[in-house]
């Protein structure tokens, strides 16, 4: 099962609310799909948003699509210093490497690129504006381009006799 997540656009700020519409795109917007793998992920955020409802509803708050999973205990969205300082934390609590949040969109890339994704696909994901930029940036990861070039020029020429 593919779940889809919605991603805000990079030139959101911490005082900009922005809420998705009942519309399959937005403007600005980009929509991800996630691998099974993470379903309970999103099960999780599910119950989280379930319980968030709950003590919202019991302080006699009211509810509606726009009301934020990951707010401040005013609804309001929770500033990007917190996010970082939660997920540091978390790094340092379980003893791991620290890995920047943005270091773990390039890893993203880099792993799919490394996979033979289509860099058009990649270029989505990451919401760059071109494949152009996304292939300046990752290209240098994708030797075996060059690589399965040659093979199949190789092939190409056997198969014509050529070579």
């Amino acid at each position: 099962m593919l779940e889809r997540v919605l991603i805000t656009p990079r030139r959101a700020r911490a005082s900009t609310v922005m809420y998705p519409a009942e519309r399959s795109s937005f403007d600005g917007w980009r929509l991800a799909r996630l691998s099974s793998a993470f379903s309970a992920s999103t099960s999780a955020l599910r119950a989280f948003k379930a319980i968030k409802a709950e003590k919202w509803l019991a302080l006699g708050a009211g509810l509606s699509e726009k009301t934020l999973v990951f707010a401040d205990e005013l609804g309001n969205p929770w500033k990007p210093s917190t996010f970082t300082t939660a997920y540091s934390a978390l790094w340092k609590r379980n003893r791991l490497r620290h890995v920047t949040f943005h270091g773990l969109r390039h890893s993203h890339a880099t792993h799919l690129l490394e996979q033979n994704l289509h860099p058009k696909v990649v270029n989505e994901r990451l919401g760059h504006s071109t494949v152009r930029i996304t292939m300046d940036l990752y290209f240098h990861v994708m030797p075996m381009l060059q690589e399965e070039a040659a093979r199949k020029t190789d092939a190409l020429l056997t198969r014509f006799g050529t070579s």
